[in-house]
């Protein structure tokens, strides 16, 4: 498995992970958050928006998108990601799974 990429429902997602400086307070630097709720069992994502919501109370100046990849068709998804990504910059982002 390579820590690098991420592997999902036949999709293969590559993402470059760079490792943070602990000595250095990088607070000020994470100031867009996207939560992506991956394709999963058609329910509410109540637990990605319980950590959105408890993130805006905690960094009320945090920037926050949320998108939901169950509502897009499977086989734009990969390019529905990328280009969310480009677009908003995020310097984090989450990923939401549930299966039960």
């Amino acid at each position: 498995m390579n820590i690098n990429s991420l592997e999902f429902s036949g999709m293969n997602f590559n993402f470059e992970f760079k490792k943070i400086n602990k000595k250095i307070d990088h607070r000020e630097h994470f100031g867009k958050i996207l939560t992506v709720r991956l394709p999963c069992n058609p329910i509410f994502p109540i637990g990605p928006i319980y950590l959105a919501d408890h993130i805006h109370k905690c960094f009320p100046k945090i920037e926050q998108q949320f998108i939901d990849l169950a509502i897009i068709p499977s086989k734009e998804v990969s390019k529905y990601l990328c280009r969310k990504i480009d677009q908003f910059r995020p310097h984090l982002i989450i990923f939401s799974w549930y299966e039960f």
